[in-house]
């Protein structure tokens, strides 16, 4: 009987380290997709949190029914000699923790239920009334009440080990405090933003950081933006012209793009872009063709040679294949890989539909442009919606694809693209612009895949 008790005993305390364990890979990942810390393993380390996400919920409630069953507390009498000061320290301890634990109960399951987003089934009738974005707010208080739960934890283990230290109560308060504190910092949202001409925004080029004011700026390219926006590369022109760095550059009409020959008297430069609920991401894509916007941040970093050269070369091929096509823009393999269908086009005309006419000049064709062509073609039906603001991301502001033929965005699922050269596959040609504000010149390829994250 007693070798049974002793079993459960460690089977029990060995199932709570282990929800500890998982919980912080959980967290670690869950923080790592929403700060973008793993751009090149992001798909799969999204995949590696839902599978996470399933063995903590099987433990959990392993976890919960051997404690209800084997290790259940007399509430009444706990209480009852607590109100009358008659309580030992140890039941004060275990009467928390198993506060504690009810309330990461209730919190699981508010984290859980809107994170059932990530699968479409659940999206499409729940979307709505239970949003995703509950999943990040309710984790907060999952988080820390897990660290609270945990502090008691360590706290019994060093009690059944005999450890004697007079701050001991002390050092664990305190550690426990600034987890949480943390915690909560980490997810506390930014500011809402001004209006872009009131906005103050900043620039990073090598280690030193320049202010500027969005309403000052001019577009060296009004052959494609409107008066009042800008691209990344006008940012750079302003702040040289105002002063406070040294910039030589000129216009390669072959490349049709801006080229910095020395920045501060070095040469080799390239740039990261980091929109609202984004993060930097390394790109091959014409710095005075990306749109600024709020709550974007710009950062200017040296690259090799050989870096810049490749990138170069294939601005030089898109020219040619634009020129080769009598300046129309004709892509040579278009892909969509959606949920329930699969479609591959060649040489696919692509006409400007002028979606962003208060951004871009009429006649520039951008990324979307791709969809809407196709649709004017009978290749496809679908639909856009546009979005002022997406969770974390303040500011969006930009028109999404929202359904190619049957598959309708849902939850966290839907269509995500990339465009450019063959050579860049992959992370340099995915990055987060969305298809409205990215400026076409002639890609090699684009590709559309439905993703749930």
């Amino acid at each position: 009987m007693n070798g049974s008790v002793s079993t459960r005993v460690r089977t029990h305390r060995y199932i709570s380290w282990f929800l500890v364990l998982i919980s912080i890979l959980i967290v670690g990942t869950g923080y790592m997709l929403s700060r973008g810390l793993s751009q090149t393993f992001y798909y799969d380390l999204s995949l590696a949190h839902r599978v996470l996400e399933v063995f903590f919920i099987l433990l959990f409630v392993t976890h919960m029914l051997i404690t209800i069953r084997y290790f259940g507390i007399n509430w009444r009498r706990t209480i009852s000699l607590l109100m009358q000061n008659r309580g030992t320290n140890i039941q004060i301890l275990r009467l928390a923790q198993r506060i504690s634990s009810w309330l990461i109960v209730i919190f699981t399951l508010m984290v859980i239920v809107p994170g059932l987003n990530g699968y479409e089934v659940f999206a499409q009738i729940f979307e709505e009334s239970i949003p995703f974005g509950l999943h990040r707010f309710y984790d907060v208080f999952l988080v820390s009440m897990i660290i609270i739960h945990s502090a008691f934890g360590v706290r019994f283990a060093l009690m059944r080990r005999r450890f004697k230290w007079k701050h001991t109560n002390f050092v664990l308060s305190l550690v426990t405090i600034l987890l949480v504190l943390n915690v909560v910092l980490i997810n506390i949202p930014e500011s809402r933003v001004q209006e872009e001409m009131q906005y103050s925004g900043t620039i990073l080029i090598g280690s030193k950081e320049f202010g500027f004011q969005a309403s000052d700026i001019a577009s060296k390219r009004p052959d494609v933006f409107k008066n009042g926006s800008f691209s990344m590369f006008d940012i750079l022109a302003h702040v040289a012209e105002r002063g406070d760095v040294q910039l030589d550059y000129y216009f390669n009409e072959t490349m049709n793009t801006y080229v910095i020959e020395s920045l501060n008297g070095e040469s080799y430069w390239w740039y990261r872009v980091e929109y609202s609920g984004g993060w930097p991401e390394n790109n091959v894509f014409r710095m005075d063709h990306y749109p600024w916007k709020p709550e974007t941040e710009l950062s200017f970093y040296r690259v090799t040679e050989e870096r810049l050269e490749e990138t170069y070369s294939s601005f030089m091929e898109e020219s040619e294949r634009k020129t080769n096509n009598a300046d129309a823009i004709i892509i040579p393999e278009v892909t969509i890989r959606g949920r329930s269908f699969f479609f591959e086009a060649e040489n696919v005309s692509v006409t400007a539909h002028n979606l962003r006419n208060d951004t871009f000049q009429d006649g520039v064709i951008t990324a979307i442009d791709v969809i809407m062509s196709l649709g004017d073609q009978g290749l496809l039906v679908y639909d856009i919606e546009w979005f002022e603001s997406i969770g974390s991301a303040n500011v969006v502001r930009n028109y999404y694809v929202v359904q190619i033929n049957a598959d309708r965005q849902a939850g966290t699922c839907g269509f995500v693209y990339e465009s450019g050269d063959l050579d860049y596959r992959g992370i340099l040609n995915h990055i987060h612009l969305p298809a409205d504000a990215r400026v076409l010149n002639s890609p090699e390829y684009m590709t559309w895949f439905w993703i749930c994250l």
